[in-house]
């Protein structure tokens, strides 16, 4: 049976919350020449915008997805198929996009997009939106979590992924939120953790 992998690419708690042995470490040698390419790849058929205002170009973002690429390249080589991601703007945009290169790289990734709700890209700009869509587009496997929104849609879409998942990564910048107790929430039931830093 294929391992399943929840990746919330948003912003998160900080580690000294949980302490380094609750933290699985699957990282090994990066081949960054190939990282560079595939970041490449995303950026030239995306664009090099997140539409949330920040700089894909920045070279800290820049830094966060090649991160973002090996923590996905050491999942993929423990044995990890199929993908989730919330589809949000940002980080979950990284993700989703270097999941799809790891697809067209190895050909047996699967990539599901995990909607809270039917207007999750409403009030966001035409860029955003069109971004989404295509994202979503591409993904292999489309899961409405629910079909209409609520104050607690993105917390039931997190703890859908959670609880179709073995492994959660995530990028933080140590702010608590909704993000916060869904790491929680994947400790709690016992998932491995690999955490990427964000750096402000």
């Amino acid at each position: 049976m294929k391992k399943l992998l929840t990746l919330l690419l948003a912003f998160l708690l900080s580690l000294s919350l949980f302490g380094c042995s609750e933290v699985v470490d699957i990282l090994g040698d990066v081949d960054w020449d190939e990282v560079a390419n595939a970041i490449e790849q995303a950026q030239t058929s995306q664009g090099n915008t997140d539409n949330s205002g920040s700089n894909e170009d920045d070279p800290r973002c820049v830094d966060l997805k090649r991160r973002l690429w090996d923590a996905m390249e050491a999942a993929y080589e423990e044995g990890y198929r199929h993908f989730i991601c919330g589809m949000a703007q940002g980080c979950d945009f990284y993700f989703c996009e270097l999941a799809l290169e790891l697809r067209k790289k190895y050909g047996d990734v699967t990539v599901e997009a995990a909607i809270p709700c039917p207007s999750q890209a409403e009030r966001w700009s035409a860029a955003a939106k069109r971004r989404w869509q295509r994202l979503v587009d591409l993904c292999d496997y489309e899961t409405m979590v629910q079909n209409h929104y609520s104050t607690a849609c993105m917390q039931r879409r997190n703890r859908y992924m959670v609880d179709h998942a073995t492994l959660l990564i995530a990028a933080h910048d140590g702010q608590s939120g909704g993000t916060r107790s869904t790491i929680e929430y994947a400790l709690m039931r016992g998932l491995n953790t690999v955490i990427l830093p964000i750096e402000s």
